[in-house]
């Protein structure tokens, strides 16, 4: 048996002449040919006798070919193609499947290419839908908001109403809600030569006013003010000087002991919490003069008088000679501290919806000076000026 598939199919498909060659001069057997074929489903193919066929099988087909027989097995397998439709609803824009966007309703066929090689569709049907926004908008107290339907609003509440857009209705619900500033006013204490870390974390030494805004949202709010009023108090002496009989012994507050005449020094705390020293001036049994050294201390601008009746106002050691009751020549010595009056000024922005507590606790919001008075821990008198500008 001779193998024409080859020249089988070029003439069978292409409907050439009826001639088949023969390869040699004695006259051919009856050729048996195979033939596999893929077609899409929907689609057809011709046989080798020209009949066309659209479902899957084995079809044999007998072909005269000249002198020659032709028999042609073809095995037919039919691919499927996919078809698929998609019903949903949508507001805007939407996305086909083969990339493209689509904004109004409708039915849309998109086209494309299978892994098998067919030609495959999705038909989508679109429906518009309502959208419903409902949220909650947090916004600083003089900050605008912008609704849906363009509308500007600053007052807390809520917010309803319908726009078209995009071919699609929005009714909205939102509620507006004012972001919370919080401020706290403190007083902090130290000693001279210490720091103090600030809310922020700022470590400063100086005293004054300091004004720290500790949180800020997206919008520039502030939602946490920190006021901090630094109070810096020096150490001190305190001096206590008496005379007793002969043959006395003093206890001093730290349980020591003493039975002879002299200065004893002693660390200590002053009022304000900071290291200080203590005097005891002891004179035990003495006939001689008076010896005493004092350490008042007075506010800057305040008089001290003497005991000799001197007024003074200025530090320094003084010292003052008088006979005491007793007969005896006597000296005080007095070491004079003189401790400041704070005159502190500080500038302070707010908004126009705002208000700002003063170091006196005094709530204000409209421009200008305000002269704030308080106490040190030394115990003078100090004020604050503060310039409040509203914005």
């Amino acid at each position: 048996m001779k193998k024409l598939l080859l020249l089988f199919a070029t003439c069978a498909i292409i409907a050439c002449d009826n001639t088949v060659t023969i390869l040699n001069e004695s006259p051919c057997d009856d050729e048996f040919v195979t033939v596999e074929v893929e077609i899409c489903d929907g689609d057809g193919h011709q046989l080798p006798d020209g009949s066309f066929v659209s479902e899957a099988g084995s079809y044999v087909t007998t072909v005269e070919s000249g002198i020659c027989t032709i028999i042609t097995t073809t095995e037919v397998s039919v691919l499927d193609t996919f078809s698929e439709t998609i019903e949903t609803t949508f507001c805007g824009s939407y996305e086909l499947p083969d990339g493209s966007s689509v904004t109004a309703a409708g039915t849309y066929t998109s086209a494309f290419t299978a892994v098998n090689g067919c030609d495959s569709t999705i038909t989508t049907i679109l429906t518009l839908d309502d959208l419903n926004l409902v949220e909650t908008v947090a916004i600083c107290a003089c900050e605008e908001y912008e609704l849906p339907d363009g509308q500007l609003v600053n007052d807390e509440g809520l917010y309803e109403g319908v726009v078209m857009e995009s071919g699609c209705m929005i009714n909205y619900s939102i509620t507006l809600e004012h972001i919370v500033t919080e401020s706290f006013v403190t007083e902090a204490n130290i000693c001279a030569g210490e720091t103090f870390v600030l809310p922020g974390g700022e470590e400063v030494s100086e005293p004054g006013f300091y004004v720290v805004e500790t949180a800020q949202t997206s919008t520039n709010c502030f939602t946490e003010i920190a006021y901090v009023e630094l109070v810096v108090a020096q150490s001190s002496s305190a001096a206590f000087n008496a005379q007793y009989p002969a043959g006395t012994t003093f206890t001093f507050p730290d349980g020591s002991s003493t039975s002879e005449t002299g200065e004893f020094f002693f660390d200590a705390v002053n009022s304000a919490g900071c290291d200080s020293t203590a005097v005891y001036g002891i004179a035990i049994g003495s006939t001689n003069a008076y010896n005493f050294t004092t350490y008042p201390e007075i506010c800057d601008g305040d008089e001290y008088i003497l005991p000799d009746g001197t007024a003074v106002t200025s530090a320094g050691v003084y010292t003052v000679s008088f006979v005491a009751s007793d007969g005896r020549d006597s000296i005080i010595t007095v070491e004079l501290t003189v401790n400041p009056i704070y005159n502190l000024v500080q500038e302070i922005e707010i908004s126009g919806c705002d208000y700002f507590e003063l170091p006196d606790g005094r709530e204000v919001n409209v421009a200008g000076d305000y002269v704030s008075a308080y106490q040190s821990v030394s115990g003078c008198d100090s004020i604050i000026t503060t310039t409040l500008i509203v914005n």
